[in-house]
């Protein structure tokens, strides 16, 4: 999993956003 599909600027959230969102957070990797 990585985050890039969180920049696209077609991303929809989903179920599983919250929940990947916390993932990279918890592996010390940000949005911004």
């Amino acid at each position: 999993m990585n985050k890039e599909k969180f920049l696209k600027s077609d991303y929809k959230p989903d179920d599983n956003t919250k929940e990947e969102i916390e993932k990279l957070h918890k592996n010390g990797e940000s949005l911004s």
